[in-house]
C-alpha cells in the first residue's frame, strides 16, 4: 500500500500569514519543525509541532537568523546569524536557550549541518580575500566540535567579483 502523504496527496498548510516562512528542518524524531519567519519584522527562528501547533519564537534579533538545522539527537539547533554584522554560525538548545556563536571568521558562513554523530559539523564559507584581490573564495569546512578545531576541506576561486 502506498502512503499518499509521501507523494503530496495529503498536503497540509502549516503556516498562514502575510510574511515569508522558509528554511524548514524536521527534528530527527519528526515531531518538530524549526524554520525561519519574517513575522517579527525581521528574520527569526521559530519552532512548532509537525502538525503546525504550539508555535514558539526561538530567536529575537534585529539583524536576522537563517538556515536552522537540528543536531542528530534533536537537542540543539545550529543556524546562521547576522547579529554581529557578519554571517556567522551560532548554536542554541532546541528550546532557544543558550544561544552562542560557533564561528568568528572573515567571510560569510552558510548552510551549517551536523554530522550524524553530532561530534562534527560542516558549513560553507564565502569570503572575499584581500590577498586575492576582488575574487571571492568558496570553501567547505569541517568543524570538530569536541576539539573546537576547523579543517578546510577545499577552497576554490569563484568566477565572480566581490565589488
Amino acid at each position: 500500500m502506498q502512503d499518499e502523504s509521501l507523494y503530496g496527496q495529503n498536503k497540509i498548510q502549516l503556516t498562514n500569514n502575510e510574511v515569508d516562512d522558509g528554511f524548514p528542518s524536521f527534528s530527527p524524531d519528526g515531531q518538530k519543525i524549526v524554520f525561519v519567519s519574517h513575522r517579527a519584522n525581521n528574520y527569526d527562528i521559530f519552532i512548532m509541532n509537525q502538525n503546525g501547533t504550539e508555535l514558539q519564537q526561538l530567536t529575537h534579533t534585529v539583524s536576522g537568523d537563517y538556515q536552522p538545522s537540528f543536531s542528530p539527537d534533536g537537542l540543539q539547533i545550529v543556524y546562521v546569524s547576522n547579529r554581529n554584522n557578519d554571517y556567522e554560525l551560532f548554536i542554541m538548545d532546541s528550546d532557544g536557550q543558550n544561544q552562542r556563536p560557533l564561528t568568528n571568521s572573515v567571510g560569510v558562513n552558510l548552510e551549517p549541518k551536523f554530522s550524524p554523530s553530532a561530534l562534527s559539523m560542516s558549513c560553507c564559507l564565502f569570503c572575499c580575500s584581500i590577498t586575492n584581490g576582488h575574487h571571492p573564495l568558496l570553501g567547505s569546512f569541517f568543524s570538530d566540535l569536541a576539539k573546537s578545531a576547523i579543517t578546510c576541506l577545499f577552497i576554490c576561486l569563484a568566477l565572480a567579483n566581490c565589488d
